[in-house]
């Protein structure tokens, strides 16, 4: 931090200052290379940051300000839920399948694991098939992480298992259609 901080003009005191704030406000141990961050300056020749905003993940970011004094904002970039409807036939294996309908290996995954308990993945047969609504999280048009499986069925040897989402308040669980 101190190497970015240090071209736009920040003292080492100020600097010192930031290392110095509490772990659960602004922990420099927590910076990551290759994570994104924008500096902030003021507009005159020398171009004295006020800001810097450093981004761990697409959703979170925190804001160090310092033109007058050091306070750190915690925050979140608006997030939107986007739904998406995938079906597919097996012809080798279930990743396969995601895969060439246009999935993700997580997606497989998170199927994976809706259907665990139901279905031996490693018995499945040419042919049987699946279909699955799901939400993934966007900000600004980028993808920012996977949401969660809302629905699901899928049709092993010519049975149908059903698989609806739901939080009874202490997480996201699956019932079928008789809520089981």
């Amino acid at each position: 931090l101190s190497d970015i901080l240090v071209e736009y003009n920040v003292s080492s005191s100020l600097i010192h200052q930031i290392g110095q704030l509490p772990k659960d406000d602004f922990d420099v141990r927590r910076l990551r290379a290759h994570k994104p961050y924008t500096i902030l300056h003021e507009a005159d020749s020398a171009h004295t940051a006020c800001s810097f905003v450093y981004h761990p993940n697409p959703i979170e970011y925190v804001a160090l300000h310092f033109a007058d004094s050091v306070r750190v904002e915690h925050g979140h970039n608006p997030v939107d839920t986007v739904e998406h409807e995938l079906s597919g036939l097996i012809t080798s294996s279930l990743y396969e399948a995601v895969l060439e309908s246009g999935g993700t290996p997580q997606l497989v995954n998170e199927m994976a694991d809706v259907y665990a308990w139901v279905i031996d993945f490693f018995g499945l047969q040419v042919g049987d098939q699946f279909k699955v609504l799901y939400t993934t999280y966007e900000v600004e048009g980028e993808e920012a992480g996977f949401g969660q499986i809302e629905a699901a069925s899928f049709t092993h040897m010519g049975r149908e298992r059903l698989a609806f989402g739901y939080d009874q308040g202490e997480g996201w669980e699956y019932f079928d259609e008789c809520g089981a």
